[in-house]
């Protein structure tokens, strides 16, 4: 299991090897489906399609072949597939709702997917949806999976999770 410091250093080398990308590539034609249809800024769009290919009783046929391979890009390797659901808009009931929410309630897991296209963070609206999954899974912190999904790698604001609170030990 690595450490929320090798985490970050990962996470640091990944983005200034997206910079370098972009450099190089930045006269070059990209296709972006989201762009194409105008969606590019539509995060419940986003989020919709991104729920689609995350879960595997939809019908694109690869079951959890998707999900498996994101949950190896963010270096989830304990989370069980089997029986899980996926859901977007998940309303904690304090008037928050989660982008993507990926439940397994048998092994009492969660990954809470905070999807941000150009929007700001809300003030502790990441502390709340952490608090949420605790609270659904008995406080049991190393079942909760906190991932940020922006366009450009953005790391969450202090007035989303605040510093002073217990940060998530499986934050990406």
């Amino acid at each position: 299991m690595k450490t929320m410091d090798e985490k970050n250093s990962q996470l640091e080398n990944l983005l200034k090897k997206i910079d370098e990308l972009k450099t190089e590539h930045a006269k070059e034609d990209v296709f972006n489906a989201f762009q194409i249809f105008r969606l590019n800024d539509k995060e419940v769009m986003h989020s919709r399609f991104i729920k689609s290919l995350l879960n595997p009783n939809e019908i694109h046929g690869y079951k959890d072949d998707f999900l498996k391979l994101f949950l190896k890009r963010v270096d989830i390797v304990d989370f069980n597939t089997n029986g899980i659901t996926v859901e977007c808009e998940k309303n904690t009931h304090n008037n928050r709702f989660i982008d993507i929410a990926i439940e397994n309630k048998v092994s009492r897991q969660m990954i809470i997917i905070e999807n941000k296209i150009w929007a700001g963070d809300l003030n502790n609206q990441l502390l709340d949806y952490y608090e949420y999954g605790l609270k659904l899974y008995e406080n049991r912190s190393e079942n909760i999976y906190m991932v940020y999904l922006t366009p450009y790698g953005k790391r969450y604001g202090n007035n989303s999770f605040p510093i002073e609170n217990e940060q998530p030990k499986n934050a990406i």
